[in-house]
């Protein structure tokens, strides 16, 4: 068999080759010796959990590359510290964090492919209790969540009036919305859903940057570049305060010229980060670039390809994503989870470079935080958190009974442990619902 290109990226330090017959279960799979194209494995990337998974690549691989730092148990070795930039931005230094490891599967497919992996048999795993440093973090990531919102609502005043933005503070509120990203994402993605005002601009806003810095953890990013990332997500848009109120909020199609005065907040948004002077020309770049599309279909340049660079490739795809899972002035229902996914999914090599989308959808995974959930026991939950590495097994909060009735107390409920509805039939979700299904509003959870 011919190597792929794969043998000529050169191999990080905590990859190994290997060969096929020689994998065990808990190893993460992060390269093969032939294009993922040529086979069943629709990710570039999952964690071998089950036998059914090893003979399918002995079908199609002899060896294949291992990843040390997102393999489990006996097989997890610590990824290499990632290299600083010289010229860090002026804000708190970060406590490095390891990359988050990457999900399982895509979808129902690999769902059925991989199946949900081999656990403990524990069939007692209900509690009425949420764990104590989730709801800790969680009150913490609110009152971010609402500080954070009193910054942007005071930098699009000052833009509005023609005056001169507090950057300091927006910075400020950026590096300790990294540092929550960093101690646990779910609790501030799930805060960011509980204390939404139904404002867009100041969702998208405050999503994005979450967002981005999330999905550049994922990625391994080092802390100058989660920075850089975390402020554009935030400013990127600020050019938008600039723009008639009646275009913003226009609940009707654009016309072409009001979709032309729209798209000069890019312009705008520019304007406002050089004046000031603190901002990095990186994060810039990004702003200016995040609404351009691989194809040359963006906007304001046209840019394609290479040209785009991958930071504001990602921005433009977190963008993308959040605008689509969020109220939009035209649109009163926003898209469930899944659905935006599979969509950016269709569109990889398109407007998005297929490996950067496919990377994302593993880090959103199937059930993101504050999922609307039914399981087989007819019970409705609320996802609360996902397991780093097992995605398909959330931590779920049951707020509703068999009947659809709510529950006094909402119980809680890990399905990585592997609980049980009786003696035979173990909980596993069935479909997901869109957000205010059965009147269900997450804010009415809170912890």
């Amino acid at each position: 068999m011919n190597k792929s290109s794969t043998e000529n990226t050169p191999l990080k330090t905590h990859e190994e080759e290997l060969a096929v017959n020689d994998l065990q279960p808990g190893m993460f799979v992060s390269r093969l010796d032939r294009p993922w194209t040529d086979t069943p494995f629709m990710l570039q990337g999952f964690l071998l959990e089950n036998p059914e998974a090893l003979e399918a690549l002995k079908q199609y691989c002899r060896w294949v590359y291992i990843d040390r730092s997102r393999s489990t148990g006996v097989h997890f070795r610590e990824a290499p510290a990632p290299i600083r930039a010289p010229e860090p931005l002026p804000m708190t230094p970060i406590k490095k964090e390891e990359p988050i490891p990457a999900g399982p599967s895509f979808f129902n497919r690999l769902k059925a492919f991989f199946g949900f992996g081999e656990e403990e048999d524990i069939n007692h795993h209900k509690s009425h209790q949420a764990p104590e440093i989730f709801k800790e973090e969680l009150n913490q990531a609110v009152e971010l969540i609402i500080s954070t919102q009193s910054v942007v609502e005071n930098v699009l005043d000052d833009i509005r009036n023609a005056e001169v933005p507090n950057m300091r503070q927006v910075q400020l509120v950026v590096n300790e919305m990294i540092q929550s990203v960093s101690r646990n994402p779910n609790a501030i993605i799930w805060a960011s859903r509980l204390k939404q005002q139904h404002n867009y601009t100041y969702e998208q806003l405050i999503s994005v940057s979450i967002q981005l810095v999330n999905f550049g953890r994922f990625l391994g990013l080092n802390t100058y570049e989660l920075q850089c990332l975390g402020l554009a997500g935030f400013v990127q848009d600020f050019g938008m305060a600039r723009i008639p109120a009646e275009i913003v909020h226009k609940k009707t199609k654009l016309t072409p010229k009001e979709r032309e005065i729209m798209q000069e907040h890019v312009r705008f948004t520019v304007e406002i980060l050089q004046a000031d002077g603190s901002i990095p020309n990186e994060v810039i770049e990004i702003a200016h670039k995040h609404h351009e599309r691989i194809d040359g279909s963006g906007y304001p340049r046209g840019l394609s390809g290479g040209l785009i660079g991958v930071h504001a490739e990602m921005s433009g795809l977190v963008d993308t994503f959040c605008a689509m899972t969020h109220n939009r002035p035209y649109r009163i229902s926003q898209v469930e989870n899944h659905k935006a996914l599979n969509e950016l999914y269709s569109q990889r090599g398109k407007l998005f470079s297929e490996t950067l989308v496919e990377q994302f959808v593993q880090c959103i995974g199937i059930y993101p935080p504050g999922t609307i959930v039914e399981l087989n026991s007819n019970e409705i939950g609320i996802v609360i958190q996902q397991h780093a590495v097992r995605r398909l097994q959330p931590q779920i909060m049951i707020v509703m009974d068999t009947q659809r009735v709510p529950y006094r107390a909402p119980i809680m409920l890990d399905l990585l442990t592997n609980p049980y509805i009786d003696e035979k039939t173990p909980y596993c979700i069935l479909r997901t619902h869109p957000e205010g299904s059965f009147g269900i509003n997450p804010r009415d959870f809170y912890l």
